[in-house]
């Protein structure tokens, strides 16, 4: 039996092994019982000005600002402006674990709310974690409650969900213009190209993907092109454009490979910020093991 994030420190501390039949489901969500974070609080207003403090996380070159709190009537998308000096690809808006587990909600760089980022939910699991609370209920997102299972140093290995094929295009490659590509939900839309070549224009590709008619709400789009059983993987997030690394774009390639018969569990991948790590538990959740920093943070004035 495969084991991933192997003689890792645990979220309790301990030295601890991981294996496929040890993962506890994830419990998915409604959206009637989805749960958000109150806005406003720890903000502190000075002389017609607002002070608040952030951090600044980075997942393999995707950069977010963190925060607690969102101040009263400060838009996402401006606290991710390059002209206030925090230029990043999204918000990560935590609320830690009380008697409920952590919550976390997403905001792209242009405002819009994905379901889920990979990337950014490894980035809070680090934070949380080195602040000292308890994450044995791991983190709830949008679409489901995220099991953590290790933290070592800057590694994090954490559930991502359960991929399966999205729902407008099936188990089947589906026609693009002259390419095909796979659907693949996990949580969030993804089309995956396999491509043998690596130099396709991804932002054009990407931008006439967000008119595709199988993806009413837009889609994530990855070419993954495959160099000696590690997958190559570049990738246009929704609402960002290009990016370093997309968590769960590079989950979605490597489930969708081994659907293909294209790969094998565990799946590494080489994404341009650096490498992610899946496999899959015999229940069917992804496990996602990859790096996640603090690369900043301060307090900033708006006024």
């Amino acid at each position: 039996m495969a084991t991933l994030c192997a003689s890792w420190r645990g979220v309790s501390g301990a030295h601890a092994t991981v294996s496929r039949s040890a993962i506890h489901p994830i419990r998915m969500f409604l959206p009637s019982e989805r749960c958000y974070p109150w806005v406003g609080e720890g903000a502190a207003h000075l002389e017609g000005f607002l002070e608040f403090t952030y951090e600044k996380w980075s997942g393999l070159g995707n950069d977010f600002i963190l925060v607690e709190s969102l101040p009263p009537g400060v838009a996402p998308e401006s606290l991710c402006d390059s002209s206030r000096g925090l230029s990043a690809d999204g918000l990560l808006l935590v609320t830690p674990p009380s008697d409920q587990p952590a919550r976390l909600i997403i905001y792209n760089r242009d405002g819009s709310r994905p379901e889920m980022c990979g990337n950014g939910l490894r980035c809070v699991v680090r934070y949380l974690f080195e602040a000292g609370y308890d994450l044995t209920e791991g983190v709830v997102t949008d679409i489901a409650r995220h099991e953590v299972k290790s933290v070592q140093k800057d590694q994090v290995c954490v559930t991502v969900g359960t991929p399966r094929w999205w729902s407008a295009t099936g188990s089947q490659a589906a026609a693009f213009e002259d390419s095909f590509f796979y659907g693949v939900d996990v949580g969030n839309p993804h089309a995956i190209f396999f491509s043998p070549n690596p130099q396709i224009d991804l932002i054009s590709l990407g931008e006439r993907m967000q008119q595709d008619h199988r993806f009413p709400e837009g889609t994530n789009v990855h070419v993954v092109h495959e160099v000696g059983g590690i997958l190559q993987i570049r990738h246009f997030e929704r609402g960002v454009g290009v990016t370093q690394a997309c968590g769960t774009g590079a989950a979605a390639a490597a489930w969708a490979a081994v659907q293909a018969n294209r790969s094998q569990w565990p799946v590494r991948t080489h994404l341009p910020g650096g490498e992610l790590i899946f496999d899959q538990t015999n229940e069917g959740f992804l496990l996602m093991t990859g790096s996640a920093e603090r690369i900043g943070g301060g307090t900033l004035s708006l006024g």
